[in-house]
């Protein structure tokens, strides 16, 4: 496997580690997979101000190609670089307490008091204007029941095809979904089944979607993360079964 250079990037397989060097203000540590070249290398989140990357990559470094390689360069600069745009990206308000200007309510059952927006049983609203690609979205909810569920879809197409993380229930857990329109199943991506979902109490709920790269975040923990390519932009919805409330509704950009 010989020492490749170019502009962009450089490579050195050094025993069973390929250093690999980018021209990106950023780095990421990734932890290979015992074998195929078939499966991507996956990027953990992480920034310095160094230029190097190392690639944990015990047994395998003789079986990558150089156009693998090189394929999987290119995504990891391409998500580097939506990860820097993101954390520059001014958070955007959606929600003020006082109206939901920004939120579209179809069936009229959402009421706003005390800076929160409460539906007493199922209740759905879908973010105005906005049909964001990469993105952070983050607010804070309120289950009414234990047995309630927040729902967030996002890059929602007319047809129903969506992701969905979902919240609550019983018993209570968390998951990402994909649904390929409004009648077929779900496929789940992702589960964390030891959520502690307690009726009267403030969550704060987070998703992020890069790339292909999709993440649910409950109260600054990172609970369930899942690849997935299929769908690029969309519409954001919010759906609380069986009552309670959200607010503190915010966005930010990849952009």
């Amino acid at each position: 496997f010989p020492k490749r250079r170019s502009r962009a990037v450089s490579l050195v397989v050094e025993r069973e580690a390929v250093k690999v060097e980018l021209d990106a203000q950023a780095v990421a540590n990734w932890q290979a997979p015992a074998g195929a070249d078939s499966q991507a290398l996956r990027a953990l989140v992480g920034c310095s101000g160094r230029r190097s990357i190392a690639v944990a990559s015990v047994g395998i470094a003789a079986r990558l190609s150089p156009q693998w390689v090189e394929t999987e360069l290119g995504r990891l600069k391409a998500q580097l670089r939506r990860n820097a745009l993101l954390a520059a990206a001014p958070w955007r308000p959606l929600f003020d307490g006082q109206a939901l200007t920004h939120w579209h309510d179809p069936a009229g059952v959402w009421t706003v008091a005390d800076g929160a927006a409460s539906t007493p049983a199922a209740g759905v609203l879908r973010l105005r204007k906005l049909r964001p690609g990469d993105f952070e979205l983050r607010l804070r909810v309120r289950p009414a029941k234990a047995t309630s569920v927040l729902a967030l879809r996002f890059r929602l197409a007319e047809n129903g095809e969506t992701y969905a993380a979902l919240l609550g229930g019983r018993p209570p857990a968390c998951r990402l979904l994909y649904r390929p329109s409004r009648t077929a199943a779900e496929t789940r991506l992702a589960d964390y089944d030891r959520l502690d979902w307690q009726a009267g109490r403030w969550y704060d709920v987070g998703v992020v979607a890069l790339g292909a790269e999709l993440a649910l975040v409950v109260d600054g923990t990172t609970v369930a993360t899942a690849q997935d390519p299929r769908l690029k932009a969309g519409a954001v919805e919010l759906e609380l079964r069986r009552g309670g409330a959200v607010k503190d509704m915010a966005i930010r950009l990849a952009e």
